[in-house]
């Protein structure tokens, strides 16, 4: 935004420190609905950490960005502030997936404090399945079994 303000032809421009804590604020807060947004569907796309920041910096464009582009053309070099705008979208969208993915692996999962059923014998479990074959194991006494016993 201060890059779109220095290309602007109207002289006088001033730069306060309020108007940029006004722009970090609203880039904050953008940033984090389209991110919140985003999480719950960021693990299902396919590939790296990068190409889904790709997909993340895209979100940022299209939501977010729409809000600045009539900014973008009016003031200073439309041809200057566009990819500008655009670059900076796609690269803060790599640098959010990247740090999530990588808080990924090195956080530990959450455990589940459930108390585990397999341990209880009197849980209500029909039949398992073995995984390495096709055969079923009953985990019921034979004479629960109809026609038996």
């Amino acid at each position: 935004m201060r890059v779109v303000a220095l290309t602007d032809q109207e002289p006088g421009t001033k730069f306060t420190i309020g108007g940029t804590l006004g722009i970090l604020v609203a880039a904050v807060i953008l940033d984090t609905i389209a991110t919140a947004l985003y999480s719950p569907f960021g693990i299902n796309i396919p590939g790296s950490d990068v190409k889904k920041g790709l997909v993340l910096g895209a979100i940022l464009i299209g939501i977010p960005g729409l809000l600045f582009l009539g900014e973008a053309i009016d003031v200073g070099r439309p041809l200057l502030n566009i990819p500008m705008f655009a670059g900076v979208a796609l690269l803060n969208g790599i640098v959010i997936t990247v740090t999530f993915g990588w808080l990924h692996r090195r956080l530990p999962a959450p455990r589940n404090d459930q108390p585990d059923s397999s341990d209880d014998p009197s849980s209500s479990a029909i039949a398992t399945a073995n995984p390495g074959s096709n055969e079923v194991v009953s985990v019921l006494p034979d004479s629960s079994i109809e026609g038996t016993g």
